[in-house]
């Protein structure tokens, strides 16, 4: 009588075996399967503007490659998506500008802080920032190049929906306001440009017609300013000891005047 028993006892102990190897390994594939479905999701997710610029900045920093700088050189970053230092920063600058303020937008980029916030740990690198704005773009670019020089562009709108300009480059600082219509730069433009070198200085101060062309009368101021003191206390005295020369322009001219001849223009066009 009791062979049956431990019989029955030994079935009962491999059904009990089986039914849990069974269950474990039906475990294991839905483990496996949902784990191939997260993975799967991670690949299809697409890696973020401001992630693609890290990991390539992170491998310039390794290994400088040019076909990677002049990829990241076409990258745009949301400003409002990037760290609180450089949202700051950056908006500050473009507020300045906004009110009319150029001597405080100038004064801060020409500070040493601003290259070091706005690009950094980057000896050699570009980056491109942009914000959601309305009809007129604001952007804003920071350069540091192959010799060490340094190049920032901004643009925006001012208060009263005109287009502004600001580039400081190593040769000069570069700052026009423009009206705005039908999308683009036309009527009445004043255009400044510093020339580090010596300090000639130059104020132009017009009217943009349709078709890119100045037109009417144009008034040009002009000086040599003190750069003993740098850069930007020469910009500040900008406006002491100038000749002002006033004339038509030539309407029936063969030849052209193009806006651009008096600094209407932008790094991005």
């Amino acid at each position: 009588m009791k062979k049956p028993t431990i019989l029955i006892g030994c079935l009962s102990f491999l059904l009990l075996a089986s039914c849990g190897v069974e269950d474990t390994a039906k475990s294991n594939t839905e483990t496996t399967e949902i784990l191939s479905d997260r993975t799967a999701e991670g690949e299809k997710k697409e890696i973020t503007v401001i992630e693609q610029r890290n990991e390539l900045e992170w491998e310039q920093l390794l290994d400088y490659d040019f076909d990677r700088q002049r990829n990241l050189s076409e990258l745009q970053v949301n400003l409002n998506d990037d760290t609180e230092e450089i949202r700051t920063m950056g908006q500050t600058v473009l507020d300045y500008l906004k009110a009319g303020d150029v001597d405080s937008a100038v004064a801060t980029v020409t500070d040493a802080s601003w290259m070091s916030v706005m690009l950094p740990k980057l000896v050699i690198g570009q980056r491109n920032y942009r914000t959601d704005s309305a009809e007129i773009p604001e952007r804003i670019t920071v350069i540091s190049d192959e010799l060490g020089q340094q190049y920032t562009a901004l643009e925006c709108a001012t208060e009263d929906e005109r287009a502004i300009y600001l580039e400081i480059t190593p040769s000069e600082i570069h700052y026009f306001v423009c009206d705005w219509q039908d999308e683009k730069l036309q009527g009445t433009f004043s255009s400044e440009i510093l020339r580090m070198e010596d300090g000639a200085y130059r104020k132009y101060e017009g009217t943009i017609s349709a078709d890119g062309k100045v037109q009417g009368s144009m008034r040009v101021s002009s000086g040599t300013l003190d750069m003993s003191a740098g850069a930007l206390q020469a910009w500040q005295m900008r406006n002491t000891d100038l000749q002002v020369y006033e004339g038509e322009i030539d309407g029936d001219s063969e030849t052209a005047v193009n806006a651009e001849q008096f600094g209407v223009y932008t790094m991005w066009e």
